[in-house]
């Protein structure tokens, strides 16, 4: 019989006390997880910049009107 290669663990990162264990520790997962947050918060932080200024330039040329 041969070995069939391990499926990974599941964790359920919505269940803060698992999140916190995951980044706690000293692992690759918690290293991809915790980049993976901040480019995401980064992400965020440059879509609503772009919406705020959008929004300002809409109601500067409304204002022409």
């Amino acid at each position: 019989m041969q070995n069939e290669p391990q499926k990974p663990k599941f964790v359920d990162l919505s269940n803060p006390e698992n999140l916190d264990k995951v980044l706690n520790s000293e692992n690759t997962l918690a290293e991809k997880l915790a980049t993976s947050i901040i480019e995401r918060d980064n992400e965020d932080a440059a879509v609503d910049s772009k919406i705020k200024e959008t929004d300002a330039q809409v109601k500067r040329w409304k204002g022409l009107t």
